[in-house]
C-alpha cells in the first residue's frame, strides 16, 4: 500500500458547505412533495403528475457563527480586527450547509377502495455540510506563540455528495383514526468526499534539547472519497497540465450514473385523536450508499514526538530528513487504499402536533378525519402545528422546532406561514404559497423572509418552486 503524510488533510474542504429542516413541506397534505418529508401524508388528489424537471426545485444555504457582514461590512473597522472578533466567537459546533434538489419525475394516485395513496418519482440532490475547524483557523491566524497553538483533529468533520434517488411509496389508513406510510428508495451516487470521527492533537511544548518539542498525540484521521481521485491523478486538476474538456467529460460521465448504489426507506404515521387534534412522526433516510468506484481512502493512526536534530559533522554526512521521515512513518502509520466503503445517509426525524380549527357543530358530528372518503368541501380548514426536527450530522445534532400556520382562504389558494429556529437560523419567518388554475398547480416557498431584506447579515436562505398537474 502506498503511504503518504497524515498532514494532507481537508482536501476539497471548500466543497463542504444541506439544509434539511423543511417545516413548510412537512405534513402539507395538499402538496405532493410532502410525501418525501412525511410518508404518511395522504393526498386530496385522485391523481397528480409533476411537470418533468419542473415539479420541484430547491436551493438552500445556511451558516452559523458569523455572517458576511461580520467580515465584509462597511463599518470602517479593520479587516484583521473583524476576523479576530469572528474567530473569538466561533465554535467547533458552528458549520455550514448547502442543498440543491431537483425533482426529475413525480407522480401519484389514490385508491379510495383500499384507502391507499401511492406515489413514486426520481430526484437528484447535491448536498454537503461541514463544521468549522476552529483550531486550524486560529493556528493559521496566530501561529504557535509560546507553544499554545493546538490543532484538534476532531474539528475536521465534513461530507459532500451528489446522488439520484428512485423511490416508491404509499400511505394507508387501517381505520379513520390512524394511518401510516413508507417510502422505499434506491440511491445512485455520482460522488462523495467525507471525513468524520477523527481524534488526536498536534501541538508544541518547550523542549529539553531544543526550543520546542513537536507532539503528534493519539492521531486517528480518516478521509474517504469516490469520484475525486481521478480529477487529481488523471485529469491533473489544480495544475497547469489540466485538460478542462477531459474534466468536463469525466464529471458528466459520473453524473450520468455509476456503480455506487444504495438503499433506504422512510417511515411515518399519524394518530388522529379527533377531528381537531392529531400527532405525526416520521423518520427519513434510513439507508446507506456503497461506494466502490474511483475510491480513495486515507487513514493515519499513531503518536510521535519530534525535538529537532542534533547536527554532527562526520566524515560521511547524514540524511537527517530521511531519518525523521522514517521515524514518523513508523510511529504514525498512514495508509491509502482503494477499498470500497459504506456511507450512511444522515437520518432525519420529524414530529408534530396539529390543531385543526373546525367549527363546533362539525366537530360534534365528526369523531375522526376519514382520509379514504373523497373531500366534500371546496377548501380545508386552517390549522396550527408545533413541529420538531432532529438530524445526525456525523456526530453533531441538528435540531429545529417551531410552529406552522396553514390557511386556505379559497379553494384555489393554499398558504403556510412558519416561525422556527434551529442551529443555523434564529427567528426564521417563512412563507409558502400554492395556487391553481384549473388542474394546474404552482407553488413557491421562501424561508427566512427577514434575511432577504439584508442578505449580508443573513445566516441562510431557501427557495423552492415547482409546478404539477392534479385531478
Amino acid at each position: 500500500m502506498k503511504k503518504i503524510s497524515p498532514l494532507i488533510i481537508i482536501l476539497f474542504y471548500a466543497q463542504s458547505a444541506l439544509a434539511q429542516f423543511n417545516p413548510l413541506l412537512y405534513d402539507w397534505t395538499s402538496h405532493p412533495s410532502s410525501a418525501l418529508y412525511a410518508p404518511q401524508t395522504y393526498t386530496h388528489h385522485r391523481f397528480y403528475l409533476g411537470i418533468p424537471a419542473l415539479s420541484h426545485f430547491q436551493i438552500s444555504f445556511q451558516n452559523n457563527g458569523f455572517t458576511a457582514y461580520d467580515l465584509f461590512g462597511a463599518n470602517n473597522e479593520n479587516f484583521n480586527k473583524k476576523w479576530q472578533n469572528v474567530l473569538y466567537n466561533l465554535k467547533s459546533s458552528h458549520g455550514f450547509l448547502l442543498h440543491i434538489g431537483e425533482q426529475i419525475l413525480d407522480f401519484g394516485w389514490k385508491n379510495d377502495f383500499s384507502a391507499t395513496t401511492y406515489h413514486a418519482g426520481l430526484r437528484f440532490d447535491a448536498e454537503a455540510f461541514g463544521f468549522h475547524p476552529v483550531s486550524f483557523y486560529r493556528f493559521a491566524l496566530y501561529g504557535n506563540p509560546g507553544g499554545q497553538g493546538v490543532l484538534e483533529l476532531n474539528d475536521i468533520n465534513f461530507n459532500a455528495e451528489a446522488f439520484y434517488t428512485l423511490y416508491f411509496g404509499f400511505s394507508r389508513s387501517n381505520n379513520p383514526s390512524f394511518h401510516y406510510g413508507m417510502n422505499f428508495k434506491i440511491y445512485n451516487s455520482a460522488g462523495n468526499i467525507s471525513s468524520a470521527y477523527n481524534n488526536g492533537k498536534i501541538y508544541s511544548i518547550e523542549g529539553q534539547n531544543n526550543y520546542y518539542t513537536h507532539v503528534f498525540e493519539n492521531i486517528r484521521f480518516d478521509m474517504r472519497s469516490s469520484g475525486v481521485s481521478m480529477l487529481v491523478e488523471k485529469d491533473k486538476i489544480g495544475t497547469k497540465k489540466v485538460n478542462k474538456n477531459q474534466v468536463q467529460a469525466d464529471l458528466i460521465s459520473r453524473f450520468l450514473g455509476t456503480s455506487d448504489f444504495g438503499a433506504g426507506m422512510d417511515f411515518g404515521f399519524e394518530k388522529i385523536f379527533n377531528a381537531r387534534l392529531s400527532y405525526t412522526f416520521s423518520i427519513l433516510d434510513l439507508g446507506f450508499i456503497y461506494y466502490n468506484s474511483d475510491v480513495f481512502r486515507i487513514h493515519s493512526e499513531g503518536s510521535y514526538r519530534y525535538e529537532g536534530v542534533h547536527v554532527e559533522y562526520p566524515d560521511t554526512p547524514k540524511d537527517y530528513w530521511e531519518e525523521i521521515r522514517t521515524d514518523f512513518k513508523q510511529s504514525v502509520k498512514t495508509d491509502t487504499t482503494r477499498n470500497g466503503y459504506i456511507h450512511l445517509r444522515p437520518t432525519r426525524i420529524y414530529t408534530s402536533m396539529k390543531w385543526t380549527f373546525i367549527p363546533d357543530k362539525e366537530h360534534e358530528t365528526t369523531a375522526c378525519r376519514d382520509i379514504s372518503a373523497p373531500e366534500s368541501k371546496p377548501k380545508l380548514p386552517p390549522s396550527l402545528s408545533f413541529v420538531g426536527f432532529y438530524q445526525n450530522l456525523q456526530g453533531h445534532a441538528y435540531l429545529g422546532t417551531g410552529i406552522v400556520w396553514e390557511w386556505h382562504p379559497t379553494a384555489w389558494l393554499d398558504t403556510r406561514l412558519s416561525y422556527t429556529f434551529d442551529n443555523y437560523i434564529q427567528n426564521n419567518i417563512s412563507v409558502a404559497i400554492q395556487w391553481r388554475i384549473g388542474h394546474w398547480y404552482w407553488f413557491l416557498t421562501a424561508e427566512n423572509i427577514m434575511g432577504l431584506t439584508d442578505l449580508g447579515r443573513s445566516n441562510g436562505q431557501r427557495i423552492q418552486i415547482g409546478t404539477y398537474l392534479a385531478f
